[in-house]
């Protein structure tokens, strides 16, 4: 159960990352997109999202499912979806929802926003009293954890790419995501980045470690010239190196 627990951690640290990229509010898009998660040489998880924007607003569901060696100690589920708007070229999250399941253990969130700040939250079972929360007053402007995950893991413009910052809240707890500048290498490009704990973790959790460090990696799109497509996202950890690669 530890080594799921840290998975799930770890996995959230590499692929919740970018920058909100923008989207004229009379643009159509629609992306099926599918991503396989392994640590070392096991492949653990299977995470697949799809994402709509259209007139001004849009809507994303996504579903991780554990795969492999992770199914030797529990099944791990997760299932989330949100709606929201384009505002000014920027996607701003109205209402999100999630469900989870490990093993037997089930639970449900969901966090309500009202003009980019999340407003109420709820929990299923809720957190047992006394837990670490960061305050919800202090959230106007984050994202949810859907919305961040499909907007690293989509195409992206030349300009969209690398050297962005942004803060996310997932109901208890804010994090930061740094990307670092771009890197080129052979046309494709590179960013160093790290993921950052701020607010509403356990004590325990700060001790262990603050800062996650990942790469990302994206190449030229075939046949629509500017435009860059995520091919790998890797982190080091305490089990071997963490890779999602884009199927």
């Amino acid at each position: 159960m530890k080594l799921v627990t840290r998975f799930c951690r770890v996995a959230s640290a590499v692929v919740l990352t970018l920058h909100v990229s923008g989207l004229a509010a009379s643009e159509t898009r629609v992306d099926d997109l599918a991503f396989e998660v392994s640590v070392g040489s096991f492949r653990i998880a299977d995470i697949v999202l799809k994402g709509e924007a259209s007139k001004g607003s849009y809507t994303i569901t996504g579903s991780l499912t554990s795969r492999g060696i992770v199914n030797w100690f529990t099944r791990v589920r997760y299932d989330g979806s949100v709606r929201g708007s384009v505002s000014n070229g920027r996607m701003v999250p109205g209402h999100y929802f999630e469900t989870t399941a490990s093993g037997d253990r089930q639970a449900s969130g969901s966090i309500t926003y009202e003009d980019g700040a999340p407003v109420m939250t709820e929990k299923s079972p809720p957190a047992p009293i006394g837990n670490p929360r960061a305050p919800i007053a202090d959230q106007s402007g984050t994202l949810d954890i859907l919305t961040a995950t499909y907007l690293v893991v989509r195409d992206s413009e030349e300009g969209e790419v690398c050297d962005k910052e942004f803060f996310m809240y997932d109901g208890t707890r804010r994090s930061k995501i740094e990307i670092g500048e771009q890197k080129i290498v052979d046309d494709r490009v590179h960013c160093e980045s790290k993921y950052i704990r701020i607010d509403g973790f356990s004590q325990s959790d700060l001790e262990e470690q603050t800062e996650f460090p990942f790469q990302l990696e994206y190449t030229p799109m075939d046949g629509r010239e500017g435009w860059f497509e995520i091919v790998r996202l890797t982190s080091q950890t305490k089990y071997g190196k963490l890779v999602a690669v884009r199927k």
